[in-house]
């Protein structure tokens, strides 16, 4: 299958769009195939405009039962313009909590690299940091919050239980101190989780 889109996807690119390729990008984005769902949203990412009819069904893998599939999803949210990433903060952001620390961590990065216009995600990044136990993740989600600037204020209150968790690791927490007396520096309640 794998090969078989790589070709569907040189072909499209060489302008031999066909209704056979069409069919077989269609076919393999709606398999329950965890590796053919993901390798079919990664080749509709690399036909350029000529995938552009297979956009919504790869943006509706988002919200895909494959964890494969929603992580492709996310990688291809990550090709689009800033402006076409932030449409998708909604679905982005439910990512945050997903069950995978791999989709997870990279749902956040998505929001850290949309930065400041990425704020609507902050109270989503809260939620999912007072939740996190894995350090990679809970370094990324820091980092998202802390690319928000200002508007990530709405995340403060998810950082308190992090910083106060003396088994986060300690670089962490001081990003996450560091992050949160940026964010609303007259807080007592940040002072208060230092302690």
């Amino acid at each position: 299958a794998n090969v078989a889109l790589e070709a569907a996807g040189a072909l499209v690119r060489l302008g031999e769009k066909t209704d056979d390729v069409d069919g077989l990008v269609r076919a393999a984005l709606a398999s329950l195939n965890p590796g053919v769902a993901a390798e079919a949203i990664t080749a509709v990412g690399r036909m350029g405009k000529a995938g552009a009819a297979h956009h919504a069904a790869v943006l509706e893998a988002l919200d895909s039962t494959l964890p494969d599939a929603r992580y492709a999803a996310l990688g291809f949210v990550e090709t689009l313009p800033p402006a076409d990433r932030a449409k998708h903060l909604p679905a982005v952001g439910k990512l945050l909590a997903d069950d995978e620390p791999l989709i997870r961590g990279r749902a956040a990065g998505v929001v850290e690299d949309l930065g400041p216009a990425a704020a609507g995600a902050a109270k989503a990044l809260g939620d999912a940091l007072s939740k996190e136990a894995e350090p990679g993740v809970q370094e990324q989600l820091v980092n998202a919050v802390a690319a928000l600037g200002p508007g990530g204020k709405a995340a403060v209150a998810g950082l308190l239980p992090a910083i106060a968790d003396r088994a986060v690791a300690t670089s962490v927490r001081v990003r996450m101190i560091a992050t949160a007396a940026a964010l609303d520096p007259a807080s007592p309640d940040v002072a208060a989780a230092v302690k």
